[in-house]
């Protein structure tokens, strides 16, 4: 094998390195901005409507109205062997510091179990909209006041709540999901 013959084998073996590291490098600028996407992303049907056509002057009313969509919790209240009375006034009363805090929909009503060591109070609200800082503000002011005493459990739960704690989730993903995502593509090209 001569010189010529290394030397080209030597540069076919550093063009996936090549590959490789120019992806990389793509990678690590582009990331930041990927992020930024949703703030400037125009999905909505009236976003490519004329700005005189009644379908985008109702939007553009809608907009300024109070909330648009509505923050469902449940909150539920547990205790193994049923609730007892001062159980069901803790219940009562947290419930109620909720309503008077924040600006609910409708009065929470409580929904108890047939064993009788539950019962459930469905919250919702329309005040954080569909901002999704100020919905998870909301599920937590909530948390914070439907808290646990004495062993008897209390959970907040439902659509809002998960939505909440998904976020969270995915904020702590960011960054290892996308060297997973590098590490993953970088095995491929090799």
């Amino acid at each position: 094998m001569g010189p010529g013959e290394k030397s080209a084998r030597a540069r076919r073996r550093a063009v996936p390195w090549l590959v490789l590291g120019l992806w990389v490098v793509l990678l690590a600028v582009v990331a930041p901005f990927a992020a930024k996407l949703s703030e400037v992303q125009h999905d909505r049907a009236v976003d490519y409507l004329p700005a005189s056509a009644d379908s985008t002057q109702v939007a553009k009313i809608q907009e300024r109205l109070p909330g648009g969509e509505t923050t469902e919790l449940v909150l539920v209240y547990h205790r193994e062997g049923g609730l007892s009375a001062g159980d069901r006034a803790a219940a009562e009363a947290q419930v109620a510091e909720i309503g008077e805090r924040e600006r609910l929909v409708a009065e929470p009503r409580g929904v108890p179990s047939e064993d009788g060591a539950t019962v459930m109070y469905p919250v919702a609200s329309n005040g954080p909209g569909t901002d999704e800082k100020l919905r998870d503000a909301f599920v937590e002011r909530v948390r914070d006041v439907a808290h646990s005493d004495g062993g008897l459990t209390i959970e907040v739960g439902g659509p809002g709540a998960l939505a909440t704690d998904a976020s969270k989730v995915y904020e702590s993903l960011g960054g290892p999901l996308l060297y997973t995502t590098v590490a993953v593509v970088a095995v491929l090209l090799m």
